[in-house]
């Protein structure tokens, strides 16, 4: 049975998580055959690791996943090792919640939605629970094992919330990513990254469909600006966001013992 088979997939998913491990490919029978069992098998995982939901991220396809409160820090992050040993970053926008937008029959209008948030730069960290697993699908087959695996969501580092931003352009504000100091990353094409205002309204109301709310100070990321990279142990990272400020982080070095700064 589907319902059997989504919660032992979860099962192993969640313990790796649980553990900072990962663990090898779903067996054949395990993985995800539509979005209707991937988004179950996350749903199981996410009440297996039993966590609180700080708030939620967006990727391609798109794929939503959870961002669990152990795992939001406050710029400067120093992110420890195992759990981000295996980390890649990107630049992104989001959003800090003002207020509740709990599940309602009617969707939110862009007025009520925009009300709620203060804009907030960010860098993902994204990380997989499978060996050797894709961040960025490139399959049909990949869409899926991303969405059960929470989105690959890993980590979220915040900069500043902005409340003054509904006159900005969010595909226009500027990034410089420099990882040690080196060149600077370069960005997705514009024409190929979604507007971030427009992503928050859609997942406010895909998540009010499900009965899921968005809570106050819960925060969102929309998108990758910036193409994903890695962030090995020992290696910092900055993304400079201009007037809007600067994000830092870096994963330790092996040997290093780190307690993060949590947000909440």
């Amino acid at each position: 049975m589907a319902g059997q088979r989504n919660i032992e997939a979860a099962r192993l998913l969640a313990d790796a998580w649980l553990a900072d491990s990962v663990i090898e490919p779903l067996p054949a029978h395990l993985r995800p055959r539509n979005h209707s069992e991937a988004t179950a098998i996350q749903d199981a995982m996410a009440r297996r690791i039993g966590l609180p939901v700080a708030g939620w991220k967006v990727g391609g396809a798109p794929n939503v996943g959870r961002i669990f409160a152990p795992r939001l820090f406050a710029t400067p992050a120093v992110l420890p090792v195992p759990a981000f040993a295996a980390a890649r970053i990107e630049c992104e926008l989001g959003f800090r919640l003002r207020h509740d937008l709990p599940p309602r029959s009617d969707d939110y209008s862009e007025a009520e939605v925009a009300a709620a948030c203060a804009l907030m730069p960010c860098v993902e960290i994204t990380t997989a629970r499978v060996r050797q697993a894709r961040h960025i699908a490139q399959s049909p087959d990949d869409v899926l094992d991303i969405l059960a695996d929470n989105a690959v969501q890993g980590g979220l580092v915040v900069g500043a919330a902005i409340d003054d931003w509904r006159t900005l352009s969010l595909l226009d504000i500027t990034i410089d990513l420099r990882i040690d100091g080196g060149q600077a990353v370069p960005l997705n094409p514009r024409e190929d990254r979604s507007e971030p205002f427009k992503v928050m309204v859609w997942l406010v109301n895909a998540l009010s469909a499900r009965g899921i709310g968005l809570s106050v100070s819960q925060v969102t990321t929309l998108g990758s600006i910036t193409v994903s990279q890695p962030l090995a142990p020992g290696q910092s990272a900055v993304a400079d966001y201009g007037r809007f400020g600067s994000i830092a982080v870096a994963v330790a070095a092996p040997d290093e013992q780190v307690i993060p700064e949590k947000l909440l």
